[in-house]
């Protein structure tokens, strides 16, 4: 027994057999259970928590204080880097808003100051 299968998400077709559905069966769960796996890691794993605050932060500011780890970690996917430097990163960006809130103070008191 042969039939045609339907495209599947690849977008190619083969006559299947029964051996051959079983086989691309259990090669589509495995592909699902690798994905539901890597979007767990993603939302539970301390690292890739970090990692991902990390881009986000790169992405909102497009500053990445002229260092290429982090623009390779911002804009080119790197993730083989230590959590260490993750940190360190995270922290720079923070120290960033702290100078940016400092300034803005200072702008304040001095308006205020020449409305007086």
């Amino acid at each position: 027994m042969s039939t045609t299968c339907p495209s599947t998400e690849y977008s190619y077709q083969m006559a299947y057999t029964g051996g051959n559905i079983i086989d691309q069966w259990f090669h589509d769960l495995c592909d699902l259970l690798f994905r539901e796996e890597e979007k767990y890691f993603k939302d539970h794993d301390t690292f890739q928590i970090k990692l991902s605050k990390l881009k986000e932060l790169g992405n909102k500011h497009n500053i990445v204080f002229g260092s290429m780890e982090l623009n390779d970690i911002v804009w080119n996917r790197k993730s083989d880097v230590s959590e260490h430097r993750i940190d360190e990163y995270i922290s720079a960006y923070e120290r960033l808003y702290q100078f940016i809130d400092q300034i803005g103070n200072e702008l304040n008191q001095k308006s205020n100051e020449g409305t007086e």
